[in-house]
């Protein structure tokens, strides 16, 4: 049964929306060393529900935040059986309609509570979900040793915690990022957060939306099939305990950044993938620097979320989860 909504605690922060030019500068001239090749612009949204992207929406503007659901303490250093959330309640508990939820999460439980990875891309209006979510399982069933496959229409929860850029979906204004041959040792949405951070020192930015990679296949990590009976206590239980399978590109992202917390204990950075070939997970870099291209389309966020904040059970971060880069 989902959390009764009535006592979910929702707690919120303005974030600062610079111009969107000075944006444009600071990540175009910031980027420059960390890829060879480096275009910023701002631009009329392309329709998104097309290929590659796939989006349940055309856009990524009006109401935009960013959101977490839970978080890290509800599955270590023991899962929490009891956080169950249901995105029917969205209207009601962030006063957004429509919503749209792009982002990460834990996938509902499913059969006898397996372990999963929520790909969120979901329209939510009138309590009514339009759903083109996806899962993340690892399987004996093939080679790849993993599957991604869509939820059932009429699936709606998630568990334990969520990432989701929120926004009505529509058309307008967004940044357009486009970044070729890294050639530092950085992934890309950490090299966009620090950008912003060091341009706009003290302040709180956030934003969020979908990028593309091609040109490298992508390390990326999926639970196993069961949660942990023993505490996860250390990086080296909790990288030990993932698998991680490096997947080959196109890949859609979709996820959220944050450059600072603001007391909100919210997680900075967090993006997971889904595809047309049957390959997705949780991001964490690229494999052929040289040969990369990101292709990203953010929409700067006007609030930071936090729904139903646990109680600091775990020390460790989703930035603790480092699988050795080769």
């Amino acid at each position: 049964m989902a959390q009764n909504l009535a006592k979910l605690k929702v707690e919120e922060k303005p974030l600062f929306v610079p111009p969107v030019e000075d944006v444009v500068q600071a990540l175009q001239d910031g980027l420059a060393s960390y890829f060879g090749s480096v275009s910023v612009e701002s631009v009329e949204c392309p329709d998104l529900t097309a290929e590659p992207f796939c989006l349940v929406a055309q856009g990524l503007c009006g109401s935009p935040r960013v959101v977490e659901v839970g978080g890290v303490s509800n599955f270590m250093p023991l899962y929490n059986p009891d956080k169950i959330y249901d995105l029917k309640d969205f209207n009601q508990l962030l006063a957004v309609d429509p919503v749209v939820a792009l982002g990460t999460g834990a996938g509902p439980f499913l059969d006898n509570h397996r372990c999963c990875e929520l790909l969120a891309n979901a329209r939510i209006s009138n309590g009514e979900v339009q759903s083109l979510n996806r899962i993340a399982k690892v399987t004996n069933e093939n080679d790849r040793g993993y599957i991604v496959q869509f939820l059932p229409k009429n699936e709606t929860k998630f568990v334990l915690m969520a990432n989701l850029f929120v926004s009505n979906g529509k058309p307008g204004k967004v940044l357009k990022i486009h970044c070729k041959n890294r050639i530092r040792d950085e992934d890309f949405p950490a090299a966009v957060r620090k950008c912003l951070a060091e341009k706009f020192k003290g302040k709180a930015l956030g934003l969020g939306g979908v990028f593309l990679v091609e040109g490298s296949k992508v390390c990326q990590h999926i639970p196993p099939e069961q949660f942990s009976k023993v505490p996860i206590t250390s990086p080296e239980q909790l990288n030990n305990w993932l698998k991680f399978f490096n997947m080959n590109p196109p890949l859609v992202f979709v996820g959220t950044i944050l450059t600072h917390d603001m007391g909100l204990e919210m997680i900075l950075q967090h993006f997971h993938s889904f595809s047309s070939h049957g390959e997705g997970g949780h991001y964490h870099f690229d494999t052929d620097p040289h040969t990369v291209d990101y292709l990203a389309y953010f929409s700067l966020a006007e609030k930071a979320v936090h729904v139903d904040r646990p109680q600091c059970t775990s020390t460790l971060k989703v930035d603790n989860i480092q699988p050795t880069q080769s």
